[in-house]
């Protein structure tokens, strides 16, 4: 609800809060009904040189396609960060594409956790890509989600060929 999305904006706004969260490397916000506004506030908070968070946990909320640009978009500035579940947010094969995208800019994130987000073919092309040129991706999962036969096959592929990373 709106609620949610307006307490954490000024939570992560608040100068004494990033300031707390300053040393804190894990962070569990799953389960919150984040929304866009509350993307738009945690995708700032990651993207100032003041975030050491290494794990976020955003699972289980209704982040949706804005969410995810808006946390797309602010990946290739964190340097910190190496785990992120972003299970169950209805972030649609666009809003994928866009998350995947922006790993190419961030070389830190070693598992991300995509599962049941409606992830499609066109994605995966995108992850294609991804498996091949980002250095530390340890395990990318994409379960439960309508990858499709093409989008199956690229990953299989993709994997075949050199990839180091677990893919579920």
């Amino acid at each position: 609800d709106a609620n949610a999305d307006s307490d954490i904006e000024s939570e992560l706004e608040s100068q004494e809060v990033v300031g707390r969260h300053k040393l804190r490397k894990k962070l569990d916000i799953s389960y919150n009904k984040i929304r866009g506004r509350g993307a738009a506030a945690i995708g700032s908070f990651l993207a100032k040189h003041r975030c050491h968070l290494a794990w976020l946990d955003l699972s289980w909320n209704t982040l949706g396609v804005e969410g995810a640009v808006k946390i797309a978009d602010a990946l290739p500035f964190n340097i910190s960060i190496t785990n992120i579940n972003l299970n169950n947010n209805s972030l649609k094969d666009i809003g994928t594409q866009r998350i995947a995208a922006s790993l190419l800019g961030n070389s830190h994130v070693k598992e991300i956790s995509l599962a049941q987000n409606g992830v499609g073919d066109k994605a995966c092309f995108v992850f294609s890509r991804v498996l091949q040129q980002h250095p530390k991706l340890e395990k990318l999962d994409l379960s439960g989600n309508p990858l499709g036969d093409a989008g199956a096959r690229c990953i299989f592929r993709t994997l075949l060929r050199d990839a180091q990373c677990f893919v579920t």
